[in-house]
This record gives structure tokens, sequence and C-alpha cells, in this order.
């Protein structure tokens, strides 16, 4: 029986671990999957963008932030401090929740679940809203010039004045009634009102009327409410169309993400993640952002319980983990994107970091950085008969970029055998700057039954990781 190299089909993918493994599979950390019709599998792995340092607000340095675009400007919630890029506007009660946002076309509003505050950077005028009707607000939204204010715990929410998120009308609400259930936030999706519960979702339209300008769409109903505010992401799709996402619930008590572009609502994740949020302890602190990077639309959901960051990448619909040098969820909780710079709000301090694919470091702390561990758990090596499988030796393909000279790159192999645990890392070298289809060899992995590699790059370089191959005998007696 001959020697032949076989393409190891898989390879490069998102997070697929089946609900029977034994150990970890299938399974992308810090990067994600791009097109390039050069790589073996016509794809490949490039690296979710990086950090980079840009500013220490010096003030209540354990607060989280919320982060938001108006007119080229960033605005941002910390503590106490309410902010325009690094300027102080405001004080608000000190608060350590999530922030959501909305604007009318001259105000932008704001709220931490407890207040509502309006500012209007035309005349630098700040308001915290007085209406004792609004009790804990909910995630608002905007609609033809209009705020809407959901109020937790209950069915009832209101609209503001048109043009005037500041006022209020006591007797201008409405109820969410078309199943019994209870308000967790709000979104507008392609000139739609969806009303978003925990067990199920409404959706209303504009109207020309005197008193509240929406009615319900009875001929939509969306049986999938929220199980966390946090994790309820508007963004915009390639091709304009504007959409929701959310970590969905439904009254069997099920975990899964879902998009919506205003009538129904699709399901996003795959099995594998279903399984994996099925084993977290706590889903209400799920909260989330979006961001685009070299074409690719993408939303991270962190959840500080379970200790996960998961990313979908709506252009691929493929599910990918981002973690810290030490293994805890990312760093970022909120985003903005202003003027050439991708505004990331750090969880633990005061920190602004710019986010960018040409940055290969995270920050654990202000002014610490650390590499950014790139990983891949590949699909399983094994024979469909059954029978013992030799391998001679395994190879990774590498598309490099600029290496800086201090820099000796290496990839890290492990192998788990038989579905046994992982052994010791084998190093092998990436090769030098600007290096296209360099191979990184490991020999004599040996023969067995099954064999599951996993790669690891630590190094603060520009990558990409074409594929994977092997040599083999193929199966043996």
């Amino acid at each position: 029986m001959g020697f032949k190299i076989v393409p190891f089909q898989g390879f490069i993918g998102g997070y697929n671990t089946d609900i029977s493994k034994q150990i970890e599979y299938e399974e992308t950390t810090n990067m994600y999957v791009v097109q390039n019709p050069k790589s073996p599998e016509q794809q490949s792995f490039a690296t979710l963008p990086g950090l980079d340092f840009l500013r220490y607000l010096g003030v209540d340095p354990i607060r989280p932030m919320g982060l938001f675009r108006f007119r080229d400007n960033v605005y941002g919630v910390q503590g106490s401090r309410f902010f325009e890029e690094s300027a102080f506007i405001a004080t608000i009660p000190s608060t350590t929740s999530q922030i959501w946002w909305a604007t009318t076309s001259t105000q932008v509003t704001f709220t931490d679940g407890s207040g509502l505050y309006v500012y209007e950077p035309s005349t630098a005028t700040y308001t915290a809203v007085s209406a004792p009707f609004i009790v804990d607000p909910g995630v608002i939204t905007s609609i033809n010039g209009r705020i809407v204010v959901p109020l937790r715990n209950t069915n009832q929410w209101f609209v503001s004045n048109i043009n005037d998120a500041t006022t209020y009308d006591e007797n201008n609400y409405l109820f969410f009634t078309l199943r019994p259930d209870i308000l967790v936030g709000s979104a507008t999706v392609n000139s739609r009102l969806l009303l978003i519960g925990e067990i199920h979702t409404e959706s209303w339209v504009p109207v020309a009327s005197a008193g509240v300008p929406l009615n319900r769409d009875n001929n939509v109903a969306i049986d999938y409410g929220t199980w966390a505010a946090g994790s309820i992401i508007q963004v915009t799709e390639e091709e304009g169309a504007t959409a929701v996402c959310w970590l969905a619930r439904d009254t069997q008590g099920g975990a899964f993400f879902v998009l919506s572009e205003g009538t129904s609502a699709q399901k996003i994740s795959t099995p594998q993640i279903d399984i994996l949020l099925a084993s977290f302890s706590n889903l209400e602190d799920c909260y989330g952002f979006s961001h685009r990077s070299s074409g690719h639309l993408f939303i991270e959901w962190n959840f500080p319980t379970a200790n996960y960051t998961l990313v979908f990448d709506v252009n691929t619909k493929m599910w990918f983990f981002r973690k810290m040098l030490d293994g805890t969820y990312f760093i970022g909780n909120s985003h903005a994107y202003a003027n050439g710079i991708h505004y990331v709000g750090s969880r633990i301090d005061g920190t602004l970091y710019n986010m960018s694919k040409n940055y290969f470091v995270y920050y654990k702390e202000s002014l610490v950085p650390e590499n950014i561990h790139r990983s891949r758990i590949g699909p399983i090596i094994r024979d469909p008969s059954q029978t013992k499988v030799q391998i001679n030796y395994f190879e990774v393909k590498f598309q490099t970029g600029y290496i800086p000279n201090t820099v000796n790159p290496t990839c890290w192999l492990q192998t788990s055998v038989n579905n046994g645990p992982f052994g010791n890392a084998r190093p092998s070298s990436i090769g030098l700057t600007g290096k296209y289809n360099q191979k990184s060899y490991w020999y004599g992995l040996g023969t067995n039954y099954a064999l599951v590699p996993k790669i690891d790059i630590y190094d603060p370089i520009e990558c990409y990781i074409l594929g994977a191959s092997y040599m083999t005998m193929g199966a043996m007696r």
C-alpha cells in the first residue's frame, strides 16, 4: 500500500462540535473564514480584528460603557459620566447597567433601564426626562421621528412627541397584548416597529394618526421572545435592508439566536450553538454589539457568567469564539464606528480602544497588550471502516503578511488520539514576511483509530491559514 497526501476537508470552518463528543473538536477561536480561490478549500482563516489603545478616560475605572454614533460623533456613558469622544457633557446617576440608544433627527436619547436622558448637539442641551409614568424602560428605538419606550415587566409602551424625545403624553401609550407576555425591548426594522417580549414579538406599522401613529400588524406573529435585553442588536445588511438579531426563547424554554427583517424571524444558531447555550447557567446577562471588518458583518455576544464570547459572521453564517489570552471572554463590551475608527469600550475599566484588522493584540489592561491567541481544532481524522490510520506527517499552509524581524513566528500542534486528551504541543515555523503557501510540518503522528489536530498561533503577526493536509498509508489492520 503506497503513501498518499490527503487534503484535510473541513479543516477551514467554524464551530461544529457534535453532541456526542468526548473532547472538543471543530472549534475556531479569534479567526473567521474568508473566501480564497487560491486555497485548497477555496477559503482561508483570517484573524478577527485586534485592538490598539486609544485613550483612558480616567474616572469610574470599573464601570461598563455604552457607545453610540450620531452624525459622525461618538457618545458614551461610563459610570456617572455622559461624554462625547472624551469631552464631558453631563453627570447622570451612576450606573453599571447596559446602555440603550435611539435618535431623532436632532437628538440623542439613551437609557440605563432606570432613567431616560436626551442630548441635543446643536444647542448642547442635556435633559433628564421628567415623566414619572415611565418606569423601568427597556431597549428603546425610534421610528418616524419618535422615541419608543417599552416598560419592562409590563405590557405597556410609550412614544414621544414627534422630533422631541423630552416630552411624552401620559395618555399616549399602547399595549403589548397579542400573547400574555411582558416587554423586554424594541427595534426598528425596515420601517416596522418590533416589540420584543419574553416569549413572543409583535410587529407594528406606521399609520396617520393624531394619537399613537402605529398599528399592530395582526398578520405577523413571531413566536420568539428574548432571554436578554442586551442581546438585541440592530444591523444593516449588505443589500441595505435592516435586521435585528437576538438571543431568543420560546414557551418551551429553548435558547437560540434569530434574525428578523420585520415580518418573521429565522433561526441563525446551529444545533451545536444551541447545545452550548443549553449548558450556560445564566443567559440573562448576555449582551453584544455588531461591527464590520474586511467586508464581513460580525455580531458578537458576551456571556459573562458562562465566560464565552460567541461571534456570528452574517456573511458566511458561521460561528466562532473570541477569547483573551487567559481564556476569558472578550474585553470589548460596546462599539461605535465614526471617522474611520472602530471605537470599542472596555468591560473592566475606563479605556477606549481602536479596533482594526491591522492590530494583532488585545488589551486586558489599558496599557498592557497581549498577543491574540488564534486556535483551530479540526475535524476527526479516521477511516470509515473503523480500522487504524497511519499518519506520517501533518501540514498546514500559510500566507504571511508583515512580520517584525524580532519575531520568529511559530505554529504549535497538539493531537488527541482515540478521543483522549490533547498531548504536548510541538512547534513548527510559519515563515517570514510575505511568504505564500508556506508549509509547517509535523512528522510521526502514529497509527490510530482517530486523531484530532489542534493548532495554536500566539505571535502578533498577520497571517492567513490556507488549509491543511496529511500523508497517510490509509487504513491498516
